[in-house]
């Protein structure tokens, strides 16, 4: 038999430990002895919460999203959430100038797919033709 103290690396679950005044731990040989590994510490990656990203990953997404928040803020949601007469107004144009971003940069990649096409045409036709 061995006492049992808090700190002397003993396992709570032991068959073996006898819990009272003293405190004891039988050892093989001991009658009542029972045969026991302890468990073995099993470290493992802690687990990851899955979640939904809540902005789009695409520029359409987005202007959707917007207009959702902008069309779906009634006055009394815009009250209960003490969103003020000023943020929706930001809202409002954020939606807008977002919207007219995206298009004025599908025009400006537009123009420069016209541009390059004008280049690689200069250098085709071998007798300089003018771009313009």
């Amino acid at each position: 038999m061995r006492t049992v103290t808090w700190d002397g690396g003993f396992y709570w679950d032991d068959p073996n430990i006898h819990w009272g005044n003293p405190a004891y731990q039988l050892e093989p040989g001991d009658p009542g002895y029972v045969p026991w590994t302890p468990p073995h510490a099993t470290h493992s990656k802690p687990k990851k919460m899955k979640h939904q990203p809540y902005l789009p990953d695409d520029d359409a997404g987005i202007s959707t999203l917007l207009m959702t928040f902008h069309m779906g803020l009634t006055d009394p949601m815009a009250t209960k959430y003490n969103v003020t007469p000023e943020q929706r107004w930001r809202l409002h144009r954020g939606h807008l100038v977002f919207d007219y971003l995206l298009e004025l940069s599908s025009i400006y990649a537009d123009h420069c797919k016209s541009l390059t096409a004008i280049r690689n045409g200069m250098f085709e036709d071998g007798e300089g033709a003018d771009p313009i």
